[in-house]
C-alpha cells in the first residue's frame, strides 16, 4: 500500500516510542487527542473509585491523566514514562490537576515505584515499545496492591491491519489480545479477561483492553 506523504509521516510517527524535540511535541500532541477514545474505554474496564492511587505507565503527553482527573476528581495518579520529553509535557499539562503524583522517568520492565503501591495501573497504547513485555506486566503485578486491578490497552493488536502502522512507526511489536492475556496469567494475575470493540470496522483494529487482578494472596 503507497501512503501519500509517507517520508513526512514516518519522521513523525517514529517519535511513538520515544518522542523527543519539535516532533516528538506534535506526535504526544497529536496521541493526547486522538486516543481519547482508548482513555474512556480503559477507565470504564477498570473499576476506579475516587481516593485510590493510579499508575499511568507510558504517561506520554498527560491525555490520560486528564481523563482520569476528569472522572475522578480525588484519584491520585503518577506517572511514568521513558522518554524525557513525554515526562516533561505531561508535567506542564497536568500541573494544575487536584491531587496530581509524581511524573517520573522510567521504563516499564524496572518501575520506580516501590511494592504493593497501587491500587490500579494501566498502560494505555504503549506496550508496542516495550522491550519485555513479560518482564513489564510482572512490575504491573509487583507495584499492585493486593487485590489492585491492571489494565493494558491497544489500538493495533492485527498483524495484517496494522502493518501500515509498523511501516510508520518502525519499532513497533503487535501483539494479540490472547497474548496478552496469556502474559498476565502467567505473570500470576487472576480473573484476567479480554474485551474488544470495533474489530469489524474495515480500516482499523479497534480497540483491545485486557484487565487482571493481583489477588489478596499476593504479599
Amino acid at each position: 500500500m503507497k501512503i501519500p506523504g509517507k517520508r513526512l509521516l514516518s519522521r513523525i510517527f517514529r517519535n511513538c516510542a520515544d518522542p523527543k524535540g519539535a516532533l516528538g511535541r506534535v506526535i504526544l500532541r497529536m496521541m493526547n487527542f486522538g486516543h481519547r477514545p482508548v482513555y474512556a474505554w480503559t477507565f470504564d474496564h477498570l473499576m476506579l473509585a475516587d481516593g485510590m492511587r493510579v499508575l499511568d505507565i507510558g504517561c506520554g503527553g498527560g491525555g490520560a491523566i486528564l481523563e482520569l482527573a476528569r472522572r475522578f476528581p480525588s484519584i491520585c495518579v503518577d506517572g511514568v514514562d521513558a522518554s524525557e520529553e513525554s515526562v516533561a509535557m505531561c508535567r506542564r499539562r497536568t500541573a494544575d490537576v487536584p491531587n496530581h503524583g509524581e511524573i517520573v522517568k522510567g521504563v516499564a520492565d524496572a518501575l520506580p515505584s516501590a511494592d504493593a503501591t497501587y491500587d490500579a495501573v494501566y498502560a494505555i497504547e504503549t506496550i508496542y515499545f516495550w522491550p519485555d513485555l513479560r518482564a513489564g506486566i510482572r512490575e504491573m503485578l509487583r507495584v499492585l496492591k493486593p487485590g489492585g486491578i491492571a489494565a493494558v490497552s491497544v489500538e493495533c493488536f492485527n498483524t495484517d491491519r496494522a502493518r501500515v502502522w509498523k511501516s510508520l512507526v518502525g519499532r513497533m511489536e503487535i501483539r494479540t489480545p490472547e497474548q496478552i492475556v496469556r502474559t498476565f496469567r502467567e505473570a500470576g494475575f487472576t480473573d484476567v479477561a479480554h474485551f474488544v470493540k470495533g474489530a469489524n470496522l474495515p480500516t482499523w483494529c479497534g480497540m483491545a483492553c485486557i484487565v487482571g487482578r493481583k489477588t489478596n494472596s499476593h504479599v
